[in-house]
């Protein structure tokens, strides 16, 4: 079984650069610093979703139903794992979905403080 690219030092937690390759093939060694793939920065937890999200064409309500979450919730996930990739989210999560996540009890006080906050320095 092969076994996932590392991205952080297991010893500190710092990040690790790849710096060498080398083809199974022919034994031909590349070296040099290579940044990971955006996607290795994601834990097993998140490519899970992420490949259930993709499996299911985008269907956030589908995602929900799978993961036992509600639809706000499960927007809020896709939009962390967006972030944790670098990339930019056009879509942001209202009001009343942190206020729906935090009635369900999906997320805490200081988390819905986070994200409504979060959301007025947006506009």
């Amino acid at each position: 079984m092969k076994k996932r690219v590392l991205v952080k030092c297991p010893v500190c937690g710092g990040n690790l650069n790849v710096v060498e390759y080398k083809c199974v093939k022919c034994g031909t060694t590349i070296r040099g610093e290579f940044d990971a793939c955006a996607l290795c920065n994601l834990n097993d937890e998140e490519m899970k979703f992420l490949k259930f999200f993709l499996l299911s064409y985008g269907n956030i309500s589908l995602v929900a139903r799978r993961f036992g979450i509600s639809h706000p919730t499960a927007k809020l996930r896709i939009r962390q794992i967006i972030n944790k990739l670098g990339w930019e989210s056009e879509e942001k999560i209202s009001p009343q979905e942190v206020l729906e996540m935090l009635d369900s009890g999906e997320i805490s006080v200081e988390e819905a403080l986070r994200l409504l906050k979060e959301g007025k320095n947006e506009q």
